[in-house]
């Protein structure tokens, strides 16, 4: 509750919310050079880290997000930008959000797949968050399930991109499920 007060007084979610906002146009313009690019990128990442711990430990902030989670969207598939995870801290047992953006967002991350427009590391972070928009509080949802399920069985791309064979398909559901961080070369993925 304390923190809560602190935030709100500093308005840190706003101020999250306004770096985000002024970032894609910079970025996706084409006119900012190398190292302009990677400096945007990395407070982009910054920013989706403060989120996620912020509504992790926050109703304020994790009501406030839930209904600015658009904003996050413009991220998805950026490497070395992590929305994936942060979009799932904000569906993660919501079921307003759930329910209100939950098919919507299946549709939107298979069109990325689809699009290929994600590399190992964001594919990984995809099934990860993928898995929080398929149940509410362990419990599956039917209709979200079905969805992805649809998209898996019509996109034999997005079946390529998220499941190669049978050691990576082992290797990715140990790593949804937590028991897994590192792949077998030893290099992380996010």
């Amino acid at each position: 509750e304390e923190l809560s007060h602190v935030m709100q007084v500093l308005q840190i979610d706003s101020i999250l919310l306004s770096l985000l906002t002024s970032c894609p146009t910079a970025l996706h313009s084409g006119l900012v050079d190398a190292e302009t690019e990677e400096c945007l990128t990395k407070m982009v990442s910054v920013c989706c880290s403060v989120i996620s711990t912020l509504c992790s430990s926050s109703a304020t902030s994790h009501e406030y997000w839930s209904g600015h989670a658009e904003v996050l969207w413009q991220f998805v598939g950026t490497p070395s930008v992590d929305a994936e995870s942060t979009l799932a801290v904000i569906a993660a047992d919501n079921l307003d959000v759930l329910s209100k953006h939950g098919k919507e967002w299946i549709s939107r991350y298979f069109r990325l797949v689809g699009e290929n427009k994600s590399g190992p590391g964001v594919t990984v972070r995809g099934l990860k968050f993928l898995t929080r928009l398929l149940t509410y509080k362990g419990t599956s949802m039917p209709e979200h399930n079905v969805r992805a399920l649809a998209y898996f069985e019509d996109q034999e791309r997005a079946m390529e991109a998220l499941m190669k064979g049978d050691d990576e398909w082992d290797r990715r559901i140990a790593l949804m499920k937590g028991e897994a961080h590192l792949d077998q070369k030893g290099s992380s993925e996010n």
